[in-house]
């Protein structure tokens, strides 16, 4: 458990992973770039007053093509990629609920797409006029937002009740975790935006929401690493065949 592993069969040299060791890799890249971004913030957390412009803004977790940006994409990339490929496998397979993992796995590489192009943020202008509600939608994205995850959570039950029970638990928690920060985090954000400005408790919001929205993208990648090795039939996934 938690190593790469080599085995020889029929003559082929298979270089297969762990869902433990993905997760280790993936999970320190995380705790780079999230430490990283909570040293940049410093001087926001202890001096008065707050700026926007850190001391080197690449780290800084708000910046659109920083390193939180740049690490966030890759990861649900990799999450989408994984979920295609329990899709096509569970097709092969005959398993009912192919069609959901290849939903899935589309919406992350969207979502990978939309992390570096902010697409979701454009959606607030058709939206600039309706209620604030105290500041909770002052990002009014968000409203686009708690729509979409409310219709995906009703439509993908079926999906999750034909799912191994373990399986549809982490997903569920992985979902939970993400948009809590995507979402919830966004909107708490924006209420102590439209009451305070930007503060220092709103810094405080911007880096709970990255490190929930990092930690609730990690539990996916788990979620899904552990269910392909076991579709696979296996404790690892192979990565690589060659004679």
């Amino acid at each position: 458990m938690g190593h790469a592993s080599m085995s020889d069969t029929a003559g082929d040299s298979v270089v297969a992973i762990t869902p433990q060791r993905l997760l280790r890799w993936a999970s320190s890249a995380g705790a780079v770039v999230i430490g990283a971004g909570y040293v940049e913030q410093i001087p926001n957390l202890f001096l008065q007053p707050p700026t926007r412009d850190g001391w080197f803004d690449f780290f800084n977790l708000e910046a659109e093509m920083g390193s939180s940006a740049w690490y966030s994409s890759l990861l649900l990339f990799l999450v989408g990629a994984l979920m295609l490929w329990s899709a096509t496998i569970e097709r092969r397979q005959g398993r009912g609920t192919w069609p959901g993992w290849l939903i899935l796995g589309i919406g992350f590489v969207y979502m990978s797409l939309d992390e570096m192009s902010m697409i979701h943020e454009h959606t607030g202008a058709l939206l600039e006029n309706t209620p604030n509600f105290f500041g909770l939608f002052q990002f009014h994205w968000v409203e686009f937002g708690l729509a979409v995850c409310l219709v995906v959570a009703v439509a993908f039950i079926p999906f999750l009740l034909r799912l191994p029970r373990i399986t549809a638990v982490r997903l569920v928690i992985a979902g939970a975790v993400y948009v809590g920060g995507a979402v919830g985090m966004e909107m708490v954000g924006g209420a102590i935006s439209a009451a305070q400005g930007y503060t220092r408790l709103y810094v405080l919001a911007t880096m709970l929401e990255e490190t929930l929205e990092i930690v609730g993208a990690l539990l996916a990648l788990r979620c899904v690493s552990l269910h392909l090795a076991e579709v696979l039939g296996g404790t690892g996934i192979t990565l690589l065949r060659r004679r």
